[in-house]
């Protein structure tokens, strides 16, 4: 009985961030089709002023130095999350599991940032550079 109250505990928590990304998503104005989400990145892929949303496990060493955040070492298996990259020219990056195989550094990162069972990030930023690992 116990572990049924911690499931549907932990289903409550993921639906209740799942609807606070869909409202933030509603609040930025974002025209999913005004531009092509993308499902993959491009190697070493720069993206300029962007805003963030994302809520993930997928990394599990998070680094903060000064106006900087890098994401590495990717977990797997890891939760549902959302990485989502928009900049002056729409949404660059969308991913729903939560993130790619990737070392990612974030500069000059202005919003919420939480970091717990899921890293979140919401906000702007002046550049997030993305560089795939294998």
């Amino acid at each position: 009985m116990k572990s049924i109250y911690i499931s549907l505990c932990f289903l409550f928590l993921m639906l209740k961030r799942l609807v606070i990304v869909c409202l933030l998503i509603l609040s930025i104005n974002i025209h999913f089709a005004d531009s092509a989400p993308e499902i993959n990145i491009k190697p070493a892929a720069e993206f300029s002023n962007a805003t963030l949303i994302v809520i993930t496990n997928a990394y599990f060493h998070v680094e903060k130095y000064d106006g900087k955040i890098v994401m590495h070492d990717f977990r797997y298996p890891h939760l549902p999350g959302i990485f989502i990259i928009v900049d002056e020219n729409g949404i660059e990056a969308f991913n729903i599991v939560g993130g790619w195989r990737a070392y990612i550094e974030i500069y000059g990162f202005k919003g919420f940032f939480n970091e717990g069972t899921y890293i979140t990030l919401i906000g702007k930023c002046d550049k997030i550079t993305i560089t795939p690992v294998r």
